[in-house]
């Protein structure tokens, strides 16, 4: 009794500045529910207008999956013909490939996939003009190096070689989460699947800590400012650490990507 007793005088003493700190929050939270509304929108919006002067084939109703797997084939094509390596992701297959002269020539098979709730949602004319080419890599980040350093130490014997020659290095693969933004927004998230150590949680807390803070960073700068609210949208990725630390490193600095999903 005492303590709503205390509680009911500071709010009688406090009254206006109480209520004008609460209408501040509430004018505040809606703002911040109108931007994360308004983002994805606004996102779409910027795609069809990047795909306004695109050239696009007749769409039937009904065919929408065939008309994805035609732009499937149309984006694999597109890949560059010298030896580049690409990065082709087939949701439908579950996998994540390297490829090179248009052929595969490694594969990995995918634990856990998440696609974002904006390219669900693509028509099939939106689609086309997002995934029936290559898109490429802008930039990225990683938890490990993109080229290790190995040591070695010089055989001092003739059986000393030998050995080193017959028996491969054994690596040892650090907790493996990678960012890889693509030109169109999109951010593409490859991650281990195993987070058992303590050191993986940590270094999964870490890696994804610091992307939750920049979208909460640029949520509140939208919201002071009055500007359009970054949006990128997201899919997250999820298989065996040393796979995904193959394909990182055997990846140029700025690869071709290639999507495909119903």
């Amino acid at each position: 009794m005492e303590v709503l007793t205390t509680l009911k005088s500071f709010f009688q003493r406090y009254r206006k500045p109480v209520i004008a700190v609460a209408c501040v929050f509430g004018v505040l939270l809606l703002l911040s529910m109108f931007h994360l509304a308004s983002a994805p929108i606004l996102k779409l919006k910027e795609w069809r207008n990047e795909g306004a002067e695109m050239e696009l084939p007749e769409f039937v109703n009904g065919l929408d999956s065939l008309q994805r797997q035609i732009a499937f084939k149309k984006a694999l094509l597109a890949l560059p013909k010298k030896d580049s390596i690409s990065l082709v992701l087939n949701v439908p297959d579950s996998s994540l490939s390297l490829f090179i002269n248009g052929m595969s020539i490694y594969k990995v098979q995918l634990a856990e996939m998440q696609i974002d709730p904006l390219l669900k949602r693509l028509g099939e004319k939106d689609y086309w003009t997002q995934f029936s080419k290559p898109l490429q890599v802008d930039s990225s980040r990683a938890t490990i190096v993109k080229e290790p350093i190995i040591e070695k130490t010089a055989p001092k014997t003739q059986e000393e070689f030998l050995a080193s020659v017959s028996q491969p290095d054994s690596l040892v693969y650090e907790p493996t989460h990678i960012q890889l933004i693509l030109d169109n927004g999109l951010e593409l998230f490859l991650s281990q699947e195993e987070n058992s150590e303590k050191l993986d949680r940590r270094a999964k807390r870490q890696f994804f800590g610091s992307q939750r803070i920049k979208a909460i960073s640029s949520l509140v700068t939208s919201v002071f400012t009055f500007e359009t609210m970054e949006y990128r949208p997201q899919i997250y990725l999820a298989a065996p650490s040393a796979e995904i630390t193959s394909i990182y490193r055997a990846l140029p600095e700025q690869p071709k990507v290639v999507i495909f999903y119903y």
